[in-house]
């Protein structure tokens, strides 16, 4: 039971810093060639 509420609680936050980083990855790609045409 202790173990079943571990990963249950386990996986959503794994899933939330993964979308996380995808979004800080993309931003990290797409901001600086935004900067890059504006000037």
């Amino acid at each position: 039971m202790y173990k079943k509420i571990f990963t249950s609680n386990l996986f959503p936050l794994l899933r939330f810093n993964f979308i996380n980083l995808e979004m800080r990855i993309s931003w990290g790609i797409v901001k600086p060639i935004e900067i890059l045409w504006q000037h």
